[in-house]
């Protein structure tokens, strides 16, 4: 017999633990944006006052296999509760969370995983719309959100909601340098070996927690002056953000989930970078460098860096995340569109509602971004 079950992640976040780690440990799939490490720290600083849960099934022998990770937003008038908005745990903030999902254990039947949208649909009546956004184009949820959808008559809306920059790894170094162009290639195997030959420059990966957390106030800091130069607003601006940023990075990189790399000069750091791990796939997340250092090409250094223990570790993917700067098609990343689901109400007054309620969200998220 199969039960479904729901935590409340932040009353209950041991017992929300142990489920997520159950869950994610047996999911090949599960991107690093739904680690219990992500996961946590995003919720200490950009879950507000939101409901969090975590809803899961077990199977026939009482053990889980697949659950559901949301967010429950009242939406409101005047104080008056109007309708529910439900979306995936990390999504919409200036985290940033991409590639978001299930979890769900290798060999689960699509049943289940039906039951527990069925559940969560009839939960919270009829004033409430689910949003499942930053999905991949061709991910395992949207399939599943589809198929349950038709079966329920229910009425789905599919968005493009832009997408990130991938890169299909090939089995060697020389192989994934052959695939770019001439000059960008002798660019990197220049840089490389200038700073290879250099008794000046060193570029380590960085593992211990205490200096973790130091390398990363430094990325940051390297960051906002490159931002800022640039006349761009860096994310980093806001102490949520800042504090997010350090929290997560020393539980990512503890348990092997993150890639703290930085480029020393006579022993000073100049340059940074973190990078997600998942089973496939290797994520650019953040950097920065001293722009007095230009001309040794750091971020080419530490993104060669990456993609080459990314091929050594047998990685799929090179991902740059989202984003349309120009450099990542140099490195052979192709755009990978994002999907946005929504499971909208029967009534055409909540329907005008919830469209009126998400012009309002994205201008608020627009102005908390650049107006911090």
């Amino acid at each position: 017999m199969t039960t479904i079950s729901i935590i409340d992640i932040k009353q209950n976040e041991l017992e929300a633990k142990a489920v997520w780690n159950e869950i994610f440990s047996q999911d090949k799939h599960a991107s690093a944006f739904l680690s219990w490490e992500w996961i946590s720290s995003w919720k200490n600083y950009f879950s507000d006052n939101r409901e969090l849960q975590l809803v899961y099934i077990t199977d026939v022998n009482n053990l889980p296999v697949a659950a559901l990770p949301i967010m429950i937003e009242p939406v409101r008038l005047s104080g008056i509760s109007l309708t529910k908005r439900i979306q995936l745990l990390g999504a919409d903030s200036l985290a940033c969370s991409e590639h978001l999902g299930f979890l769900i254990k290798e060999g689960t039947d699509i049943d289940l995983l039906h039951q527990l949208l069925t559940h969560l649909w009839q939960n919270h009546g009829n004033k409430k719309y689910l949003l499942f956004s930053e999905l991949d184009i061709d991910s395992r949820e949207k399939e599943i959100v589809a198929h349950w959808s038709h079966n329920m008559a229910i009425r789905q809306e599919t968005k493009s909601r832009g997408g990130c920059w991938q890169v299909e790894l090939p089995d060697t170094w020389d192989s994934f340098l052959a695939k770019l162009s001439s000059n960008f290639r002798q660019q990197i195997r220049r840089s490389l070996r200038k700073i290879a030959q250099s008794s000046s420059f060193s570029i380590r990966q960085i593992s211990e927690s205490k200096e973790v957390e130091s390398v990363t106030y430094k990325l940051m800091e390297l960051n906002q002056s490159r931002m800022a130069g640039k006349g761009v607003n860096s994310c980093f601006n806001t102490q949520a953000m800042r504090d997010f940023f350090v929290e997560m990075s020393v539980g990512m990189v503890a348990s092997k989930k993150a890639w703290l790399d930085a480029l020393f000069a006579d022993g000073e750091i100049v340059a940074a970078s973190l990078h997600l791990v998942d089973n496939t796939t290797v994520a650019y997340y953040q950097g920065g460098f001293d722009e007095q250092f230009a001309k040794q090409k750091p971020m080419v250094v530490l993104f060669a860096t990456a993609i080459q223990r990314a091929i050594e570790q047998n990685k799929i993917i090179y991902d740059f995340l989202g984003g349309n700067e120009s450099y990542k098609q140099r490195w052979g990343a192709t755009l990978k569109p994002y999907t946005s689901l929504s499971l909208l109400p029967s009534s055409t007054g909540q329907q005008m509602l919830i469209q009126l309620f998400e012009l309002y969200h994205r201008a608020k998220a627009a102005k908390a971004y650049y107006f911090p």
